[in-house]
């Protein structure tokens, strides 16, 4: 990395060389947190497929998506056994009960449905809808749901958020004293490809002008899956020093800007890519997506 920091003429590159070093020698006097237990949500939750990007509502009911099929998944092909679906699963003893597929009002045929995240009520809903070519994201917009006699209501799109690009990856959270919406999107004016942003609720599903995050916490690669409790933003990213891929990062909220990023060390991160993190309102249990 040296060689090549001292030899290329391409800043961004030499950038992402110089995370890697600062990787490595992090790496190197980081030991393994004694605190952490890694649990599997168990079978009725998991399945041979992929489920991905869980949130907790409360402590008794998990959301969660899955493309459950029988079948092997080939990205050429479309139908409803290929889409991502959304479901949710309640807490039972030490486990978690068989999951639902929520309702079409949420799980639209034709698309993909993912990244769910909830208001801390549970009665509204954000989530994705989107769409493929191959294997590329070609279209991804935010919804909302509110929940009506216990059922979940029609689909809205965010007012003020969605446009002709890609907007993903909802979380509900807070900031100036009022409730905002993150998101990741790659729309015109970040820091290079998908940046971090928030957007106000202003009531009525209508959301303020998005805001991008800055650059204390993106990057000029991708910086995704924010997820915010308690004054605290978490994310994943590939360009701030780790140990390997995206790991997952921290960055507390001072009520005016954001702290440096921290990386969650071994046990969260691993050489592999690690994505999603999430913990219950009661900060009793954490939902891991590697």
């Amino acid at each position: 990395f040296n060689s090549y920091i001292s030899e290329s003429e391409d800043d961004a590159m030499k950038t992402k060389a110089q995370n890697e070093i600062a990787g490595a020698e992090m790496v190197n006097g980081m030991e393994e947190r004694k605190d952490l237990f890694v649990e599997n949500a168990g079978k009725n939750v998991n399945s041979k497929s992929s489920e991905y990007s869980p949130i907790a509502v409360g402590s008794q009911i998990m959301y969660f998506t899955s493309i459950k099929s029988d079948e092997v998944v080939e990205v050429s092909k479309s139908g409803e056994a290929h889409l991502a679906r959304a479901y949710s699963s309640a807490k039972q003893g030490d486990g978690w009960s068989e999951p639902v597929e929520l309702n079409q009002n949420i799980n639209r045929p034709g698309f993909h449905v993912g990244n769910i995240s909830a208001s801390q009520d549970g009665q509204t809903l954000y989530f994705t809808r989107q769409k493929l070519e191959g294997n590329n994201l070609s279209e991804s917009k935010l919804f909302v749901s509110n929940k009506d006699q216990g059922e979940w209501g029609p689909a809205n799109e965010l007012n003020g958020v969605n446009g002709d690009y890609i907007s993903k990856q909802p979380a509900v959270g807070e900031l100036y004293g009022g409730e905002v919406i993150f998101f990741v999107s790659n729309r015109p004016g970040g820091f290079g490809g998908y940046d971090i942003y928030y957007a106000t609720n202003k009531g009525e599903g209508v959301f303020g002008e998005p805001v991008n995050l800055g650059n204390t916490i993106n990057t000029s690669s991708d910086d995704e899956t924010p997820y915010y409790v308690d004054g605290k933003l978490y994310f994943s990213t590939e360009g701030h020093p780790g140990l390997g891929g995206y790991d997952i990062f921290s960055s507390e909220w001072n009520g005016s800007s954001w702290s440096a990023p921290e990386n969650m060390g071994k046990g969260f991160n691993s050489s592999l890519d690690d994505l999603y993190f999430t913990i219950d309102e009661k900060g009793a249990n954490g939902f891991l997506t590697s």
